[in-house]
């Protein structure tokens, strides 16, 4: 998914018109994939209706994930792949903590397991910080800038817009018309 993004952030695009086209190509190949598997569309909504009490929570849990998946792709925009992925894959440590405070998955464990599944925690969290706290040198962002540029050369694209666009402004927003 960041590689597509990487050249859709550096054309311009809008984070969001990205995740929704990212969603609804997600939408079609799993419902085309479920269709085939289940043979057939009638075994599909029969599957569908039994699960009727629990669509809800699945919908609620899609909605989160696409969430989630916009997130990232500002952190990959803006922080950049190296240091955005290995952040929002934190995302373990939360289920482990539902799984551990909610259904109590750690309490048939004996002390050795505990004890390795909280360092192995405290290790991904000091991580964490090591991560979100480290700043690019000047080297590194002259780097980026000079990638940037040969992108646009690459593609036609103006690189003025680019570095723009990488800075938090909608340089295209504002060059379009609004809607009557």
């Amino acid at each position: 998914m960041y590689i597509p993004y990487r050249k859709a952030y550096l054309s311009g695009m809008n984070s969001l018109s990205f995740v929704t086209v990212f969603t609804v190509g997600e939408l079609v190949t799993t419902i085309t994939l479920a269709v085939v598997f289940l043979g057939g569309v009638r075994p599909v909504l029969e599957t569908l209706t039994a699960a009727r009490p629990v669509l809800f929570w699945l919908f609620l849990g899609g909605f989160c994930w696409v969430v989630g998946d916009l997130f990232q792709q500002y952190a990959a925009k803006y922080i950049g792949i190296g240091r955005g992925i290995p952040l929002s894959n934190t995302n373990q440590l939360w289920g482990l903590a539902w799984g551990v405070l909610v259904f109590g998955e750690l309490a048939s464990f004996g002390k050795p397991a505990q004890a390795q599944v909280i360092a192995g925690s405290l290790i991904m969290i000091l991580g964490a910080v090591a991560i979100s706290s480290a700043v690019a040198p000047e080297s590194e962002r002259a780097a980026v800038h000079e990638v940037v540029a040969w992108e646009c050369d690459r593609y036609g694209w103006n690189l003025e817009v680019t570095t723009s666009a990488q800075l938090w402004k909608d340089p295209l927003g504002a060059a379009t018309a609004g809607r009557r």
